[in-house]
């Protein structure tokens, strides 16, 4: 992940996970065994061997490891709840070198802390998943025009509304305004997915309705529908890159909002920013998910499913030059800011930050559980880590607040 601080350390100790790297079926192959040394593609690759799923990243280049440890959001989500809800086990080193397992059953305080409690514990060394019996997958990528944009925004109110394609638990999307500040230009992407041979699943019909540039929407196998994001441009290294997120209730008015917000002051604030992109991504985070995260036996995230289908803002920001460092991160932090505001005006502000897409500096913990889980983690933290060493020495990501 090449967001400042989200994974290395400056002055202190880098663990490298690479060689951790092995894949294993256990259970008649109900169960993969994971090393977090490697990217979703590797376990995607292997899990298909046994035509089997895995409720991995949604993007085959991310890492194992930190997208469990924060969470996840699969394709599977309203099916499964969180990547991390389909954890069964973890192998874990603690800061005074003992090995455990944290399970349903044994050590279950840190199996909970872990499934949404990042890097604050010990160092996973394996993740026991339950796999997924996977036939076939309908979906792919979709461009919309900016003729098209207005009638794809359309499409995103009506899946998200109540009674639209996101109740449809084998449905899932990942819908993107796209702009270029340097050139104005707004343009709509989808990523779309259903979990079934269904080649015309009514669930998505808003969006296949709506004219697009380009698509590729057909049937895949899991592996060949996951490769679709295996390509370098998502692991590119070669610019600067910022995450921010925040989150929204859903009403007829969110999607309008959320443009409002977005376009014209990304373009005015950033049109002078050399090399610049930005994707503002509409994340529906759906009951359904939540219910299913729920009954999976929970987790330290612990969002209410009472709370509805919402969605996790993500804004993505790609630049050249360490010179507007200040201007996109001054951007982001407004965005946000107004965003919160917004939705705080119209009773539409939902208290959470999804840790994977967060900013640095923004707060996490603090709304797990509607803001009962903090406490807990931090009596679990010290409880097998008694010294704080991944709260002092192990610096980089998101750690528990004193």
């Amino acid at each position: 992940m090449p967001v400042p601080d989200a994974n290395g350390i400056n002055n202190g100790v880098l663990i490298s996970m690479s060689g951790l790297n092995q894949n294993k079926m256990i259970n008649n192959n109900a169960i993969v065994q994971v090393g977090p040394g490697q990217t979703w593609n590797d376990v995607y690759t292997y899990a298909s061997a046994f035509n089997k799923g895995v409720a991995g990243g949604r993007f085959s280049p991310v890492g194992v490891g930190g997208l469990l440890l924060g969470g996840g959001l699969p394709y599977f989500a309203s099916q499964v709840g969180w990547a991390c809800s389909t954890v069964k086990a973890y192998q874990v080193v603690l800061a005074d070198s003992t090995i455990v397992e944290a399970t349903a059953t044994h050590n279950s305080d840190l199996f909970w802390a872990l499934k949404g409690g990042s890097n604050n514990f010990g160092i996973v060394t394996r993740f026991d998943m339950e796999t997924l019996d996977v036939t076939e997958l309908y979906g792919g990528d979709t461009l919309y025009n900016t003729a098209s944009y207005p009638a794809f925004l359309n499409a995103i109110t009506e899946y998200v509304s109540p009674g639209g394609g996101s109740e449809d638990v084998k449905a899932a999307i990942l819908p993107n305004i796209v702009v270029t500040p340097s050139t104005g230009l707004v343009e709509g992407s989808l990523v779309a997915f259903y979990n079934g041979d269904n080649a015309a699943p009514q669930a998505l019909a808003g969006f296949n309705a709506v004219a697009n540039n380009f698509t590729d929407d057909t049937l895949y196998s899991f592996l060949s529908y996951t490769n679709l994001t295996n390509i370098p441009a998502f692991a590119a290294r070669n610019f600067r890159w910022l995450f921010a997120t925040t989150a929204i209730k859903v009403s007829k008015d969110t999607v309008a909002l959320l443009d409002k917000l977005y376009t014209q002051p990304v373009i005015q604030a950033l049109q002078n920013v050399t090399g610049c992109g930005t994707t503002l991504a509409l994340q529906p985070i759906t009951k359904a998910q939540l219910q299913a995260a729920k009954d999976a036996g929970g987790d330290a995230i612990d969002l209410d499913p009472s709370m509805g289908t919402f969605i996790s803002v993500l804004i993505n920001i790609d630049w050249e030059n360490a010179a507007d460092d200040a201007t996109v991160n001054r951007f982001a932090r407004k965005f946000i800011s107004n965003v919160d505001a917004a939705a705080k005006e119209a009773g539409l502000h939902i208290p959470f930050t999804y840790l994977n897409d967060a900013q640095s500096g923004q707060e996490v913990f603090q709304y797990y559980g509607g803001g009962s889980s903090l406490p807990i983690l931090k009596r679990i933290q010290r409880k097998y880590d008694p010294k704080g060493v991944f709260q002092r020495l192990e610096n980089s990501g998101f750690k528990l607040p004193n």
